[in-house]
């Protein structure tokens, strides 16, 4: 499998934005970017989450693939820190081993559930997935 971001990580979010469970907790799809956390992002009384690429890593044991590191990052207002939590617990029994296309298959990375340093006011935790990439792409054009 190529590497993909931006489909890859379409997939992850429509697992993640279609889960009855989640969608009960009060996040939803609106809330859902494909972008890092910022603070400039982060808007009082919603619960939010970032889909994102962290750096890829070297795959020592076949040198014609990188491991490719997605984080999602859940934000709420910190009295809502427990949904944080159970949406956490919730993404990990959905992605761990989902196979996101082409053979490539999600596997949670630790440590995780992990709290993060947010905004105040905020509570955020991240959860990390790795999956592996051929590292040749295929030359698009127009």
């Amino acid at each position: 499998m190529a590497i993909t971001p931006q489909k890859d990580n379409a997939v992850i979010r429509k697992v993640i934005t279609t889960d009855p469970y989640i969608l009960s907790l009060g996040f939803s799809s609106n809330d859902t970017y494909n972008t890092n956390t910022t603070d400039e992002k982060l808007e009082a009384n919603k619960k939010q989450m970032f889909i994102y690429n962290s750096p890829s890593r070297e795959n020592y044991s076949n040198s014609e693939t990188l491991e490719v590191i997605v984080q999602i990052d859940i934000s709420v207002p910190i009295d809502n820190s427990a949904k944080a939590n159970l949406c956490a617990e919730q993404i990990i029994a959905l992605l761990h081993n989902y196979d996101i296309g082409n053979g490539s298959v999600l596997k949670v990375v630790s440590p995780s559930p992990s709290a993060m340093a947010c905004q105040s006011g905020f509570f955020c935790v991240g959860v990390r997935f790795s999956y592996f990439v051929s590292k040749y792409n295929k030359v698009k054009t127009v």
